[in-house]
């Protein structure tokens, strides 16, 4: 955790800010898998072999990190509910 500002961030807000921040240029790594921990960009790899490598490099070792194979969304071939139309309050 770090204290930005007055607030106190954990590790998964500081990689997912670093994503946010980046999001728009990581096209130029379509295909390429990419990790974002302590809050920075560590580097595209086209290997998960190298990604698992990579991580086990980073000191100190991190809490949290993400990684995602660029361009390699799936989609959701079915409908999905809305929780809030389904959901009824009663007391107790």
């Amino acid at each position: 955790m770090r204290l930005r500002g007055g607030t106190l961030e954990t590790d998964v807000d500081i990689n997912n800010r670093a994503y946010i921040e980046m999001k728009k240029e990581l096209d130029k790594f379509k295909g390429k898998y990419v990790i974002f921990a302590h809050g920075k960009f560590i580097g595209a790899f086209d290997k998960i072999e190298d990604v698992k490598a990579a991580l086990s490099s980073i000191k100190p070792r991190p809490n949290h990190a993400i990684v995602l194979k660029v361009g390699h969304d799936t989609k959701i071939r079915r409908r999905l509910e809305w929780w809030g139309g389904s959901i009824k309050l009663e007391s107790a």
